[in-house]
């Protein structure tokens, strides 16, 4: 099983920048992506089963994904908003050809500093990955949330 760090994920990401479609803001203990193509994709391929040490949550805006996550397979299309916890196992993804997301990735240490130190018990379970259907109010919300994550983000204060 392939272990994914958070520094090799930052690793691959500049190292392909030239190869991602899209906006991204690269922190140091996060990733926010915005109408990103699925670049992790050469990163994944051949390696599964991957385990990382980040939680990812990007809502699909274009396309389609079907990523296997522990022995559970999720669809998701346009609408879809899809959480991959920490430690959880993904043992393999397929992706449409123009595939894009908005969403971001962010690392525990991340997590614990947004909570105060200590985290929800959503959190604390890698078993516990989901995908839901936003309806459009919803889904301008996640773009709106986003965008803003990507702005404050992007300053240079």
């Amino acid at each position: 099983m392939m272990v994914s760090d958070f520094r090799d994920i930052l690793s691959f990401v500049r190292n392909e920048r030239a190869h991602i479609e899209g906006d991204i803001y690269i922190g140091s203990k996060f990733l926010i992506t915005r109408n990103c193509n699925s670049f992790f994709k050469p990163l994944l391929d051949n390696n599964y089963p991957v385990k990382a040490n980040v939680a990812r949550i990007a809502m699909v805006k274009k396309g389609w994904c079907e990523p296997t996550i522990g022995y559970k397979k999720y669809h998701c299309k346009p609408g879809d908003l899809l959480f991959i916890n920490w430690g959880a196992t993904v043992n393999g993804d397929a992706f449409g050809h123009d595939t894009t997301f908005d969403g971001f990735t962010m690392t525990e240490d991340f997590m614990r500093m947004v909570f105060g130190g200590k985290l929800p018990e959503l959190f604390l379970s890698p078993d516990l990955c989901f995908s839901i259907h936003l309806d459009e109010k919803e889904q301008m919300v996640w773009e709106q949330y986003t965008q803003m994550l990507y702005s404050l983000s992007s300053l240079q204060s």
